[in-house]
């Protein structure tokens, strides 16, 4: 993974609920089912995320010790 790819890894955390919760606002109260769909896409998206830094940290080295 490159070091470009890593960086905007980072800031996904913070960026997709941010726009998931903007989206969200735009819809009306009832519709809940495609409310719920953004807040599962969400979450799976994070994780994603999560996971693909947890592989670049330990294909870089990084074993956790200071």
């Amino acid at each position: 993974m490159t070091v470009a790819l890593a960086d905007h890894l980072i800031v996904l955390p913070i960026l997709l609920p941010l726009l998931a919760g903007a989206a969200m606002l735009l819809l009306d109260e009832r519709r809940l089912a495609a409310k719920r769909t953004i807040s599962l896409a969400t979450v799976a998206g994070v994780l994603v995320n999560n996971f693909a830094l947890l592989l670049h940290n330990i294909a870089a080295g990084f074993a956790g010790a200071p």
